[in-house]
């Protein structure tokens, strides 16, 4: 039995990548710290937190953010200015931030009052 060339297993691996990247795109990322969210989900949940009051605080049970905090504080400083937004439902308090599915594997989040 012949040994599969280079080419022809570099082709067979490039056919699984689209695959790949279609399940990570449809599930927001997921929940393991060398990867998390994807960045369009984690700047969409620090623009929703931007619309709560500054005195609001935060709760993040979120596993990436919080091994992490320093991403959320960058994302913040950068995509977190919400000008002519409506502000958040008014309410005092604390937020949650977390994983929006039980399952292991998504990254998608959301915000609990």
């Amino acid at each position: 039995m012949a040994c599969p060339s280079g080419r022809a297993a570099a082709g067979r691996g490039a056919l699984g990548l689209p695959g790949v990247v279609s399940l990570v795109h449809g599930q927001g990322g997921n929940k393991s710290a060398a990867y998390g969210p994807t960045l369009g989900k984690q700047i969409q949940m620090v623009r929703a937190l931007a619309r709560f009051p500054d005195e609001t605080e935060v709760a993040v049970e979120a596993g990436n953010w919080r091994v992490f905090p320093n991403a959320r504080e960058t994302l913040t400083r950068i995509y977190g200015a919400t000008a002519g937004a409506d502000p958040a439902p008014t309410f005092n308090g604390q937020v949650v931030v977390k994983y929006a599915e039980p399952d292991r594997y998504s990254g998608r989040m959301r915000i609990r009052p």
